[in-house]
């Protein structure tokens, strides 16, 4: 396909005549070859670009390092023009990477329209090496978007080597995930044509629109029975049911972790089973939701189940039992009945009602906390091992804006109360005590 463009060259290929080999990811014997720099810098300019050369295929951070401090400048041009950021990340050597950009690497140079960015997605090394580089331009504010002179984006060309957790990364950092390339490309297109699975699974679940077609008019459907990719072609007829099952982040916490709202309508229940299988993909169960469908179960009767009323609709497996028994039992939170305190003035009843209520907030307290305890222990710790696209709206940031000052409320108002409780206390002792003053 005429659109894609093999950057099959080492990174720093010289483009005239030097004595220097410019061997970008060759496998040396860095301890072998490391380069005393302070012994090494000479006062002529090519001897020093030949030098760095040396330093980088090497991973010789330290002579980097050095060459840098004795004046040379960062964005001193190599092969190809490129920039020394360009060649320490098309090797994947981050903290290389890190050195220059912290010495004030453009993270968005490009040349001839193949940026920085580009180089990294197309280095030679491993997925989780190149994500690492790529993490780190991107926290620069290196733009995912910018296209090369065929128009291929950085997801395309994570998308065409079926880089998953790059594409996580880019889209995660306003990737344009439908953006396509000269000959109408996107990067599910991409991904079809080279057979990545898991990628054209990945980009669906991003949101990756399957009836975009390229200038010739094939769709991605039509590219997998082109290039004979069966399994793909499962995916694609599959996709409205993985769109469905792989719902937000956000919404699926929200739906899983709510204990205290009134459950579905018996109507809506009946008539669909949206919130179960939220539930059910939250407990990563989504393979019980056609057991569900095919024996009726509506969310209300969901949480009358027990152990036995399992089995008998054939979900038999003792794990999976007690993951759904678990989520049951978490929406059956007891809830906090204000009648029960509607009397406080009988002080006997009334205190041991009052004892009972906060009792019961307490343990709700207890709930909740573990709760968010549970979810924050399943984020994930680095933007690489993110799958979806967590909060693009910031609408989950919001609510938890609203949490922290409710929260601070509820202990504001908790305070209050005791503060409170203990003033009656003293004023009723201090009026029992017939030598107070």
């Amino acid at each position: 396909m005429g659109s894609f463009m093999d950057y099959a060259f080492p990174a720093g290929d010289e483009s005239d005549a030097s004595n220097e080999e410019w061997d970008i990811g060759c496998c040396s014997d860095k301890n072998s070859s490391r380069i005393k720099a302070q012994d090494a810098i000479v006062p002529h300019a090519e001897d020093n670009v030949s030098l760095l050369k040396r330093a980088i295929s090497n991973g010789d951070t330290r002579t980097v390092e050095q060459l840098l401090d004795s004046g040379m400048d960062v964005e001193t041009r190599l092969g190809f023009e490129w920039t020394p950021l360009m060649c320490a990340v098309n090797v994947a050597n981050y903290d290389l990477a890190k050195l220059l950009l912290d010495r004030g690497a453009r993270a968005n140079f490009s040349k001839d329209h193949w940026t920085v960015l580009m180089a990294s997605c197309k280095a030679s090394a491993s997925e989780d090496r190149i994500a690492r580089c790529v993490e780190l331009l991107l926290s620069r504010n290196a733009d995912p978007n910018m296209a090369d002179r065929s128009q291929m984006t950085c997801l395309m060309l994570a998308a065409r080597d079926g880089y998953s957790k790059v594409i996580n990364l880019l889209s995660s950092h306003g990737a344009d995930i439908n953006a396509q390339d000269g000959n109408g490309y996107t990067a599910l297109s991409t991904a079809v044509q080279y057979g990545r699975e898991e990628t054209v699974l990945k980009l669906l679940q991003l949101g990756a629109d399957k009836t975009i077609r390229t200038k010739d008019g094939k769709s991605p459907a039509d590219l997998a029975v082109i290039f004979k990719h069966t399994q793909i072609t499962r995916i694609l007829a599959s996709s409205s049911h993985i769109s469905a099952a792989q719902a937000s982040v956000e919404e699926t916490l929200s739906k899983f972790f709510k204990t205290n709202s009134e459950p579905p309508s018996s109507k809506e229940s009946a008539t669909k089973l949206d919130d179960l299988e939220l539930l059910l993909h939250g407990l990563e169960l989504s393979y019980l939701t056609d057991i569900m469908t095919e024996n009726d179960i509506t969310w209300n009767y969901l949480l009358t189940m027990e152990k036995d009323d399992l089995e008998k609709i054939g979900i038999t497996d003792p794990e999976h039992q007690q993951k759904l028994l678990s989520a049951v039992q978490q929406m059956h939170l007891d809830k906090v009945d204000l009648d029960t305190i509607s009397q406080l003035g009988a002080a006997a009843s009334g205190s041991e009602e009052l004892h009972n209520f906060l009792i019961g907030v307490r343990q709700q307290c207890c709930y909740l906390t573990e709760t968010i305890h549970d979810v924050i222990n399943r984020f994930p710790r680095q933007a690489s091992q993110l799958v979806f696209s967590l909060d693009p709206k910031k609408e989950a940031q919001v609510v938890c804006n609203q949490l922290v000052i409710q929260t601070k409320d509820l202990q504001k108002e908790v305070a209050c109360l005791r503060n409170l409780i203990c003033q009656r206390r003293e004023s009723f002792l201090t009026g029992q005590n017939p030598h107070s003053p």
